[in-house]
């Protein structure tokens, strides 16, 4: 039965043509904000490597002699010295000017006056126990900082971010997208399986024992499993193409908190500041890891509405205008601890994605707060989705929506 309701679900065009469409626009997304600056960070990329003299895990940035280019550069092949193109040369100097910048930015960085500055910007003052908490967060991310310039990560080499603000690229103008329509891609194609019957009009003869009605069960499942696999495969392809045209060869044991990645955050400008020490790799893995993890919640919470409503259209509707109010509920601010609680659902996880495993807001000051998220999610969404489903087993002969 479970491979009958996958195969349903893999046979029906419904999934694949909202699959071409998404990839259609991600591939838009890469032409826009990739294809423009490809080959001018194949320049930056071997500036990059050249100026890692450590190990990967340490490696350093290290001053150009004098500071400047002589206008030459050596090629393997042939063992000639050519003069440097002028676009070359300006990239030179954009790369050079990129790490002065970053040399110097740590020097700068303190996580207390951010978080003064930050409650100004806001007008956001908490007091009591709740100005404590936010206070002990930025104290703790203080301390961070002075971790990451004893260990040597604030120095290591990248793509200059006030430039390039490739974190922004990967992680918010791709992955972000690509995380909203794989939740898109898992709602719809559990919706399919559980209405199919309604659909197909024999609802009345399926559900009509309470053996039947299991068979709902059996749907989430192969919904779950075949929205997974076509989420998996949007993802990694994107992924694919994104890394074929920018290369991270000999970067990706980069700390994510270099200097050399910190781009503008509105009008602050400083580094991404990790709770742990995390690379390029690790983080990069753990993103994926909690956006798999969201289109679970996604799922569930999808089934749970639909054995509410019994109704695929009602109930896409209702999720869409759910995940809205989670927004504007996350807006809405009491300057106590409820806006914490508040921005733990899955509207406002998507909403920060790029921005996990780092400081980034005054609530969700703690580590670890993306996890806690995701529990309470799989928590609320599990605990709907077996009141319904009893609900719906012990339910008489389903008349509505049939």
């Amino acid at each position: 039965m479970f491979r009958n309701e996958m195969k349903k679900l893999l046979t029906h065009p419904v999934l694949w043509c909202l699959f071409i469409v998404c990839m259609l626009y991600n591939l838009f997304l890469l032409w826009v904000h990739v294809e423009p600056m490809r080959e001018e960070l194949l320049v930056v990329h071997k500036l990059a490597a050249e100026t890692v003299t450590e190990s990967r895990s340490g490696g350093k940035l290290i001053e150009r002699s004098g500071g400047k280019s002589d206008g030459k550069s050596t090629e393997r092949s042939g063992g000639k010295s050519n003069e440097k193109s002028d676009a070359e040369k300006r990239i030179e100097e954009i790369y050079t000017a990129g790490s002065l910048e970053a040399s110097e930015l740590y020097d700068r960085v303190n996580m207390i006056e951010i978080k003064d500055l930050k409650e100004e910007l806001q007008e956001y003052h908490p007091k009591g126990t709740y100005k404590r908490y936010i206070d002990t967060g930025y104290e703790r991310l203080q301390r961070r900082v002075e971790e990451i310039r004893k260990n040597g990560e604030e120095m290591q080499a990248f793509y200059p971010g006030i430039y390039y603000e490739l974190h922004n690229v990967l992680y918010h103008r791709i992955i972000k997208p690509v995380l909203l329509e794989m939740m898109l891609i898992m709602s719809i194609g559990i919706l399919f399986l559980m209405d199919y019957e309604r659909m197909q009009k024999t609802g009345e003869l399926v559900y009509s024992s309470k053996a039947g009605r299991r068979i709902q069960k059996i749907k989430i499942k192969a919904g779950l499993s075949t929205g997974f696999l076509f989420c998996i495969v949007l993802l990694f392809s994107v992924l694919a193409i994104y890394f074929s045209k920018i290369s991270y060869q000999g970067l990706w044991d980069v700390s994510v908190s270099s200097a050399m990645l910190a781009e503008y955050r509105g009008i602050l400008f400083y580094p991404f500041i990790t709770y742990v020490p995390m690379n390029i790799w690790q983080y990069l893995l753990a993103t994926i890891t909690i956006a798999l993890l969201l289109v679970l919640v996604i799922g569930l919470l999808t089934a749970g509405i639909y054995l509410f409503l019994q109704n695929s259209y009602f109930s896409f509707l209702l999720e869409i205008l759910l995940l809205f109010f989670f927004r504007f509920l996350a807006e809405y601010s009491t300057v106590t601890f409820w806006d914490v609680i508040c921005k733990m659902n899955p509207t406002m996880l998507w909403f920060y994605c790029g921005r996990w495993f780092m400081e980034e807001n005054l609530e969700l000051c703690f580590p670890g707060n993306e996890a806690l998220s995701l529990a309470i999610q799989f928590l609320a969404a599990g605990i709907v989705l077996c009141l319904v489903y009893r609900k719906f087993l012990k339910s008489d002969i389903i008349e509505k929506n049939l």
